[in-house]
């Protein structure tokens, strides 16, 4: 059964008598349980074993919304949770070199054209900070941001954005660079047998 990811207070703000707007938003989420004025929302997840470290993959409204090194216990099933997990799993073996899954990251639009943009980077391939912020018309710093932030790492490829003359930046995954690392080597090897 889904497990228990978000808690919204639900009591209404001094003189506005109306649940909050994130309230209303987050509704949508799932099945939910009062505790006292707090409602507890659901949100289906699902971890899966990679070499990379435990991956949790979280869904909302039929969409990948996250995924990270939470190290959750358990999780729901759901279709897109077990396709996503497949995927991934096949990516891993070398079998997958190209993801086609819903996504929904949370963002701003500027973040989101940055990560359109990095979903482009071809397997085996990288692209640096700055030839993304060409391509998007901004600077090298809110690339690497976008990147920082990213929801949905290795799914949205943040491992294939580099820095100049192929140093290797940064990587906010568990393991940091050396994450990064195994999965650069991971698509270049793909790429030589393909």
């Amino acid at each position: 059964s889904p497990v228990t990811r978000l808690l919204i207070d639900t009591s209404p703000e001094p003189g506005n008598p109306a649940p909050s707007k994130l309230t209303a938003q987050r509704s949508a989420i799932g099945p939910c349980n009062r505790t006292g004025n707090a409602l507890q929302y659901y949100m289906p997840f699902l971890e899966l074993a990679s070499p990379v470290g435990a991956l949790t993959i979280e869904e909302q409204g039929d969409a990948i919304v996250r995924i990270g090194w939470d190290g959750a216990s358990r999780g729901a099933a759901t279709p897109l949770l077990r396709e996503t997990a497949r995927q991934l799993e096949a990516y891993f073996t070398g079998a997958l070199t190209e993801f086609d899954l819903p996504l929904d990251p949370a963002g701003s639009p500027f973040r989101k054209r940055i990560w359109a943009a990095m979903a482009k980077i071809p397997y085996g391939e990288t692209a640096t900070y700055g030839a993304l912020a060409r391509q998007l018309e901004t600077a090298a710093r809110p690339v690497g941001g976008a990147c920082r932030a990213n929801p949905i790492p290795v799914v949205l490829p943040c491992h294939r954005v580099v820095g100049a003359g192929g140093m290797a930046g940064g990587y906010s995954g568990r393991g940091g660079l050396s994450t990064k690392f195994f999965l650069l080597d991971l698509e270049r090897s793909g790429a030589r047998r393909s």
